[in-house]
Order: structure tokens, then C-alpha cells, then sequence
């Protein structure tokens, strides 16, 4: 599987950089979409669960407590931050319709994240 963080550059520190990660929403929505239909080849792939997890946990640890994030040289910026909910609040969706118990940590921490941002889920 294509490791949608690899992209996702770090510090020397291990905290992670101000970057472009709408890369990252898109990526959480086509795993969604993957982990959750019958007829994917992921299709309830543990790989893709660690993958979902990684991704929220880098979200939620670039957010700020007024739920924004920052984006290239926008800091705490609400637009950039509505960019990547327009994926995450479709991949809550999914997640909600199809009720799978083992994406029930993840679906935690997209709670989380979408109702620090304002989101609702």
C-alpha cells in the first residue's frame, strides 16, 4: 500500500512541520473509502486502519486548541482548516454509515478533530 504519510516531513525534533497536508484529508477519504467497500482490495485491512490512525493522530497534533491549523504561511487559518474538513466530514460520514467496530478508535479521533474545528459529525 502506498504510505500516504511518507510525504508527511518531520523536524529534527519529531514534531511535524508546517506543510501542505490537505494531501492528508484526501488520503483519510480514499482509505475511508477503501477500508470501507465491500468490493475494495482494502476492504477491511488492518494496514489501512494503522494508516487512518496515523493520519488523524498527525491531524489532531497540528491542530491548535481554536481548531485551525496552519497551511504554508497561513497561520491558524480558518479557510485552509474548512479545505480538509471537506474530506474528513465525508469520510465521518462513511465511517458512520457503515457502523465497522474496528474503525471505532478512529472514528474517536475524527470526532475529536471535526468538533475542535466546529465540524459536526
Amino acid at each position: 500500500m502506498i504510505n500516504p504519510l511518507r510525504s508527511f516531513k518531520k523536524k529534527q525534533n519529531d514534531s511535524p512541520q508546517i506543510q501542505y497536508y490537505r494531501n492528508l484529508s484526501g488520503a483519510f477519504a480514499n482509505l475511508t473509502a477503501s477500508f470501507c467497500h465491500p468490493k475494495s482490495f482494502y476492504f477491511k485491512s488492518n494496514e489501512v486502519i494503522s494508516s487512518l490512525s496515523n493520519i488523524i493522530d498527525n491531524l489532531i497534533e497540528l491542530q491548535y486548541p481554536n481548531g485551525t491549523l496552519d497551511s504554508g504561511g497561513n497561520r491558524q487559518s480558518p479557510p485552509d482548516t474548512a479545505f480538509l474538513l471537506e474530506a474528513l466530514c465525508t469520510s465521518a460520514e462513511i465511517i458512520n454509515k457503515n457502523n465497522f467496530e474496528e474503525l471505532s478508535n478512529v472514528k474517536e479521533k475524527l470526532d475529536k478533530f471535526l468538533l475542535n474545528a466546529g465540524g459536526r459529525n
